[in-house]
């Protein structure tokens, strides 16, 4: 199980804007009660993870931008994909929200590297088969 928050205070925009790039690709995160992650003034990649029985999952919050791709929300609550502060925003495509929802403004966000996306119809079995320490 893991949690991540990426900025460290809400105060904090001035020196953390334009300094915080991260991705999320193949996580297995569950049983939380939030930060599936919690991204503030940054910019995110966020695919291919798996959601099972979380409460708040990924939460973009204080201007920042976050490319949503391809995952999988089993079990979780009302909050998918949100902006507990109505000032983040995402692109999101391909996601399998079930019942959790999707309720963040849209963007238009590219990432400047090469990837490729499992199907949401095979992350929960990838993810849960390869996520964690393999070695």
């Amino acid at each position: 199980m893991m949690t991540s928050l990426v900025g460290h205070s809400d105060t904090n925009g001035s020196e953390d804007t334009g300094h915080l790039t991260v991705t999320f690709a193949y996580n297995f995160w569950e049983n939380l009660n939030s930060r599936g992650p919690s991204l503030r003034f940054g910019t995110s990649h966020i695919y291919n993870n798996y959601y099972d029985n979380m409460v708040d999952c990924i939460n973009i919050r204080k201007s920042a931008k976050a490319l949503v791709e391809n995952n999988v929300f089993a079990g979780s609550s009302a909050k998918g994909l949100y902006s507990v502060d109505g000032t983040g925003s995402a692109q999101a495509s391909g996601n399998d929200f079930g019942s959790a929802s999707d309720s963040i403004d849209s963007t238009t966000l590219s990432m400047e590297y090469t990837y490729s996306l499992k199907d949401a119809g095979d992350v929960a079995s990838y993810v849960q088969s390869n996520a964690g320490a393999t070695l």
